[in-house]
């Protein structure tokens, strides 16, 4: 799709990388050596082809540390400093008109691996728009429950995947709570049995779960 690979190289263009990860690359320079590299052993780039990426930035005396597979434009990607790696989702509009939806969809499987198909007339699609949205953002969402038993489903804390623990919740919501809990209460997702369960500061939450502090007030 043409129209798609313009927006995709622009932003590219500007630092924004779509769909791929930062690759674990570091470069330390030196004052004498030239460029010794350390690589693992499948790699598809040459040595030389790295000496050459790091003259063009003028590097000539370094440490390089490749610690698994990248291309060039990884590697001039990390030299330049400024690149921003982040998921996209492609939204297709006005489905509902008049057209061959065979041919929308051989198109989008020739190019576009993350879509969705929706009509902000009819609102087709817009439902399952919020939730790859909501998806592709790596959030958690913890529903609260104070002392009285109320659970509060209309605001959760909504904090970023990965490794978002009890501790967290309290920072959080406050530093006192943090200085003063005693314990947590959780029901959810992360209880693989089910039910409630007494936990601490180190108990890991998921999407979903429903959590009661303690405090020692």
């Amino acid at each position: 799709m043409e129209g798609l690979d313009k927006i995709r190289s622009e932003l590219y263009s500007a630092g924004i990388v779509l769909d791929r990860e930062r690759k674990n690359i570091s470069v330390k320079k030196t004052n004498s050596g030239g460029i010794r590299i350390h690589r693992p052993r499948k790699l598809s780039m040459s040595d030389e082809d790295i000496r050459d990426i790091l003259k063009e930035f003028r590097i000539v005396n370094a440490e390089v540390f490749l610690r698994e597979d990248i291309t060039q434009d990884d590697l001039v990607e990390y030299l330049r400093g400024n690149a921003v790696y982040v998921p996209s989702l492609t939204v297709v509009n006005k489905v509902d008109m008049p057209h061959s939806r065979e041919e929308l969809m051989e198109r989008l499987r020739g190019g576009v691996k993350n879509y969705v198909l929706v009509s902000a007339a009819s609102g087709l699609g817009i439902e399952e728009l919020k939730e790859r949205i909501f998806s592709s953002l790596s959030l958690v969402r913890i529903y609260l429950r104070d002392k009285s038993g109320r659970i509060d489903y209309e605001r959760p804390l909504v904090l970023r995947k990965g490794g978002v623990r009890i501790e967290d919740v309290c920072r959080h919501i406050s530093r006192e709570m943090l200085s003063s809990f005693r314990y947590a209460i959780v029901s959810g997702p992360s209880r693989r049995i089910g039910g409630e369960q007494r936990v601490g500061l180190d108990h890991e939450v998921y999407d979903g779960d429903v959590v009661t502090i303690i405090s020692r007030n």
